[in-house]
């Protein structure tokens, strides 16, 4: 079977851990599918949200208020169309991860690379993959957001 090439700028032998309830590895099992989460599900307010020095550097550039809350509704909306699975390179027993994924220690802990889950998206005609721009990141919650350098095209939030 023809599988889409995943972008990713990361060493293919990274391990990494997805930690799920047990409905999610129940769906992976049964479905041989993951389960992808709206971006603006995720129920954090701030996932996906500029740094300060960006929204100040828009600021300057599009100094009309109007401009500046289209942009801003635009980015919330964009939210609804962004999907994303998550999983983590840390070490596997951590405990805050336990309590976020599987809150009645009920679930399970599964363990991949970056290179294997690059690869496991097998080709289906008139799938997402065709009409989307599909890539394995690493997220930074480790930025400053006040001094965060800033990217002068920097509107996809989830690079």
């Amino acid at each position: 079977m023809d599988h889409h090439i995943i972008y990713h700028d990361q060493n293919n032998d990274t391990p990494i851990w997805r930690y799920m309830d047990m409905s999610k590895f129940a769906f992976l099992v049964c479905q041989k599918k993951l389960w992808f989460s709206r971006a603006d599900l995720l129920g954090d307010d701030h996932e996906g949200s500029l740094p300060d020095s960006t929204v100040r550097y828009r600021e300057s550039k599009w100094p009309d208020k109007d401009m500046r809350d289209r942009f801003e509704r635009g980015s919330k909306e964009g939210r609804k169309h962004v999907f994303v699975n998550c999983w983590t390179s840390q070490d596997p027993e951590s405990l805050a991860m336990w309590k976020i994924y599987t809150p009645n220690a009920t679930g399970v802990a599964i363990r991949s690379t970056v290179g294997r889950l690059a690869s496991c998206f097998p080709r289906i005609a008139n799938d997402l993959f065709e009409r989307s721009k599909a890539r394995i990141e690493r997220v930074n919650y480790d930025i400053d957001f006040d001094s965060h350098e800033v990217i002068e095209d920097e509107f996809d939030r989830f690079i």
